[in-house]
């Protein structure tokens, strides 16, 4: 299980095939019973990685504290950044916060880290029916198709996926109007200003 963010919704599967939202209620109850079905009725031990960048050290504290509830004890293991991701170590942790940011397109997201052995698939996913799906929304012509398809991926993912999106990151920023060429980099931090001019 890993820990994703700083994407947009739109950018994870694409504006219009966008399934109506759907919120889940904490229920601690059925959280230890599905610790028990999975043989840990006496609750889980993990450690949870996590780069010491941004809010993700606090990210990793607050979730600590609601799963603790349900029985799940977490070790918190916080890494330098340039350590987390050095050497592709959080490709190989069993549950990490890794930050993604925002791609050109959602297809991104499926091929590089969701497909079966994935180039980032950091979670090590590998669903038959996820792959076909993810085939058929990359390469259909057909508009209806595509729909489809991405969002029979946003069930699989809410029913068996391997991340949690906890939140979304906007990207904001402000301009006087006397500049032109300004584009705003989904990255924070990697805006190019070399195009600007008045």
């Amino acid at each position: 299980m890993h820990f994703l963010y700083n994407i947009s919704v739109y950018q994870l599967i694409g504006g219009g095939a966008w399934l109506a939202g759907r919120h889940s209620e904490r229920n601690v109850g059925a959280a230890k019973e599905l610790l028990a079905q999975a043989g840990y009725p006496q609750g889980l031990k993990l450690e949870l990685h996590t780069p010491d960048t941004e809010n993700r050290p606090d990210l990793a504290a607050a979730l600590k504290d609601q799963w603790a509830d349900a029985g799940i004890e977490v070790e918190i293991i916080i890494e330098p950044e340039s350590i987390y991701y050095g050497d592709n170590g959080w490709l190989e942790v069993d549950l990490g916060i890794t930050g993604w940011g925002s791609r050109p397109y959602p297809q991104f997201y499926l091929d590089v880290m969701l497909v079966c052995n994935a180039k980032w698939n950091e979670a090590h996913f590998c669903d038959e029916d996820f792959d076909k799906l993810a085939k058929t929304a990359g390469a259909s012509l057909n508009e209806e198709e595509r729909i489809t398809a991405y969002q029979e991926i946003q069930r699989i993912l809410i029913e068996r996926g391997p991340i949690i999106i906890p939140y979304f990151s906007a990207t904001n920023a402000a301009i006087n109007s006397q500049f032109q060429g300004f584009q705003l980099n989904a990255f924070p931090g990697r805006t190019d200003l070399r195009n600007l001019s008045r």
